[in-house]
């Protein structure tokens, strides 16, 4: 029991250290693209920053609640926020009492997606 406690501590040392990492890279493009005077560019570039960084801190996050609440899915594919989304909607539907969830499942109601 030992063990898995401070197996946990680490990952969520290990997390919280990447994780400060990526905010920090993010926080420096930030002031990067503040220097470019065209407004248009710096849409373009904040838009790409989202795009590429921020997800992957998201997806980093998402990972690690995943994990924690032994959520499974396919972490050889991209997680894209229809996926992330999905996987949560599971998540939460798992937890609702029994009977509920049964039913749901014998409905014709299709998934968000």
């Amino acid at each position: 029991m030992a063990s898995t406690a401070q197996n946990r501590r680490k990952t969520h040392s290990e997390l919280q250290d990447k994780l400060n990492a990526m905010f920090m890279n993010v926080r420096l493009f930030e002031k990067g693209i503040k220097q470019f005077s065209d407004k248009d560019i710096q849409l373009q570039l904040s838009k790409y920053l989202l795009k590429t960084l921020c997800t992957e801190i998201t997806n980093e996050i998402f990972s690690y609640v995943a994990q924690e609440n032994m959520i499974q899915y396919d972490q050889a594919k991209e997680l894209s926020p229809e996926v992330r989304e999905l996987c949560m909607f599971m998540h939460v539907y798992t937890l609702l009492p029994g009977n509920i969830y049964v039913m749901y499942l014998k409905s014709s109601t299709p998934f968000p997606y």
